[in-house]
């Protein structure tokens, strides 16, 4: 777990992300973290933590409710736990008139529309300064090394698709046909480099990262078979 830091107008604040929702986790995260306030994001209700917080007196919201017609079917097999749930929040935040009415169907007591924040926020801003990396590298000489790896897919909905839903095809909404990476390095000076092959990973990256006075750009044609760090498929 980790947590971050900002500053605002009545000093410094502590983000912190959520807990896994076991009875025991989320009373040590509680009692050494004492949040001041507790931020749920669309469908997101986690039964202890919400609860845990409420007894607590930590204000609850939830911040871009969102409730599909199949979801709400469900939670109304379950009233009760729906219900104390829901009527933990200080303020239900929705994206639409049918989440409204399903969140107050299912007993939220304090409901708004909102709109979809995903959608309605303006962009992120930009730091001009950062945008061009390779670019600017190149300009003064100096040489880091850029490592891009390409499985040709959008490797998250395919991780989540193979635990979910095994079986069913989603390949052709998520391939990816990417550029050349290493010929697009070359366009900025920089060094473009590309392995095909596990067995040309030792000397490829020895090269990039003896390259001086020049941006190394290596494009790694990674494989499906290990979806992330932590995930192998199959």
């Amino acid at each position: 777990m980790s947590s971050y830091e900002d500053w605002s107008l009545d000093g410094w604040r502590t983000h912190l992300p959520g807990v896994t929702d076991v009875p025991g986790y989320v009373t040590r995260f509680l009692d050494h973290w004492r949040p001041s306030l507790a931020l749920f994001i669309e469908s997101d209700l986690w039964p202890n933590l919400i609860m845990a917080s409420w007894q607590r007196g930590i204000p609850l919201i939830l911040i871009n409710g969102r409730l599909s017609e199949r979801s709400y079917k469900r939670w109304r097999l379950m009233p009760g736990l729906i219900g104390a749930l829901l009527q933990s929040f200080d303020l239900c935040l929705v994206r639409s008139r049918d989440d409204a009415r399903r969140y107050g169907d299912l007993g939220a007591s304090h409901v708004t529309i909102v709109g979809n924040l995903k959608l309605d926020v303006p962009p992120l801003p930009v730091d001009d300064h950062k945008r061009n990396e390779l670019a600017t590298a190149r300009q003064y000489d100096v040489n880091p090394v850029f490592i891009v790896s390409d499985n040709g897919c959008y490797g998250t909905i395919t991780q989540h698709h193979d635990m979910r839903y095994p079986g069913r095809p989603y390949q052709a909404a998520t391939q990816l046909t990417n550029p050349d990476f290493a010929l697009w390095a070359t366009a900025f000076g920089a060094k473009g480099m590309t392995i095909h092959e596990e067995s040309e990973v030792e000397d490829a990256i020895a090269e990039a990262l003896s390259t001086r006075h020049q941006p190394v750009v290596v494009h790694v044609h990674s494989s499906l078979d290990q979806i992330s760090a932590w995930r192998r498929r199959g």
